[in-house]
């Protein structure tokens, strides 16, 4: 299938904002080579997971797609990958195709109860070919009932990972799901489908600060929860949500991840800033790399740059109306902190790119809004 454009070609507009502290010349290239082989059509949404160990700039790519959007239609077909090399005798893309055709079925449980899929690729350390892990986001309508959110999950897990929901693994699955705190849910579920590991990954969300040790004792977690309890509260009023990251084989992982957003509001950037510094402070990450992190943050738009962006969405843009531009909104989604017994905490920062289009008046406007609130 040839390609109008890539997301490769997005991730070129994009790399100017990555400093080489973030991601390397090299590290970036790998990146390029994959993405240069993925339509551009697949996601709206997407992004990468950054490292931010010291002397460390690689990154591993992964993005969002959805089945309203006719996402879920490219990745059911292999011959959207034919540039890719090694697809077809891939594992892991084969579940991929095969679950996405699921997706598209109507009446199928994944085509009912799924918001969306994240493909994500570990470009960083490693060679290529890169195969995808995949996890899959239930419709928020499910959150409102718990025991129905249960049964969903455990509808569609076994779509991609048959072994999932058997044995001590659905034991600790369902302990998972019965010791969540009222109002929290699960929002993603992973299958590492690229990774030797007998786990899934469990996504957590809407569980207050307040609650995470608590929930953590009660699933006997045996990791240090004086230290988990004293970094949460170091980061007290530097985040807006935190989310929890789980792995759940036959008994629960030793690390737990601690995902902290910043929101969507006028303190979002002063907030990341002070996240970061506490960071800096605590080693967690360079100085560097916080401000490289801080820079990503923005607006890029197809005035900047015209030839970096692809023929085919500037020409779109120009159909639509003159004062239409391309853009590419450039945000920290969220930093993970990962606890583990007897190991240094480790730091990632996951950084979004979501392509859009605007007016130009209503980027100046937005501009103009940004001088005089300054």
């Amino acid at each position: 299938m040839s390609l109008n454009y890539s997301l490769g070609d997005y991730v070129s507009v994009v790399a100017d904002r990555l400093t080489p502290e973030i991601v390397g010349d090299l590290e970036l290239s790998r990146i390029r080579q994959l993405t240069d082989k993925l339509p551009g059509e697949l996601s709206t949404f997407f992004g990468f997971e950054c490292p931010l160990d010291t002397g460390r700039h690689d990154a591993d790519f992964l993005f969002c797609s959805n089945e309203s959007e006719r996402q879920a239609g490219l990745l059911a077909n292999p011959e959207s990958f034919n540039n890719l090399p090694d697809v077809s005798q891939s594992a892991a893309w084969q579940k991929v195709h095969e679950f996405c055709k699921e997706w598209q079925r109507p009446g199928s449980a994944s085509n009912s109860h799924l918001q969306n899929i994240w493909l994500e690729f570990d470009v960083g350390q490693s060679l290529p070919p890169w195969h995808p892990s995949i996890f899959f986001g239930l419709d928020p309508a499910e959150y409102i009932n718990p025991e129905a959110m249960s049964h969903k999950v455990l509808e569609v897990l076994p779509m991609i990972d048959s072994d999932s929901v058997a044995g001590e693994r659905l034991a600790t699955l369902r302990q998972v799901m019965q010791s969540l705190p009222e109002g929290a849910h699960i929002f993603q579920v992973g299958v590492m489908l690229s990774r030797k590991m007998p786990a899934i990954r469990v996504c957590i969300r809407n569980i207050k600060a307040g609650e995470v040790t608590t929930f953590l004792e009660k699933l006997a977690w045996n990791g240090d929860i004086d230290r988990l309890k004293h970094q949460l509260k170091r980061f007290d009023g530097s985040f807006e949500s935190v989310d929890i990251d789980l792995d759940v084989g036959a008994e629960l992982g030793q690390k737990v991840g601690l995902e902290f957003a910043f929101g969507n509001t006028p303190s979002t950037l002063s907030l990341m800033t002070s996240f970061l510094n506490l960071c800096v402070d605590d080693g967690l990450v360079e100085r560097r790399k916080a401000d490289g992190l801080l820079a990503y943050n923005g607006l890029v738009h197809d005035d900047t740059n015209q030839d970096l962006w692809p023929a085919q969405l500037r020409k779109q843009s120009a159909l639509i109306g003159g004062d239409m531009v391309n853009l590419l909104a450039c945000w920290i989604h969220h930093v993970k902190i990962d606890f583990k017994p007897g190991e240094t905490l480790s730091a990632k920062a996951y950084l979004a790119a979501q392509p859009g289009r605007a007016s130009r008046s209503d980027l100046l406007r937005s501009v103009e809004g940004a001088v005089t609130t300054s």
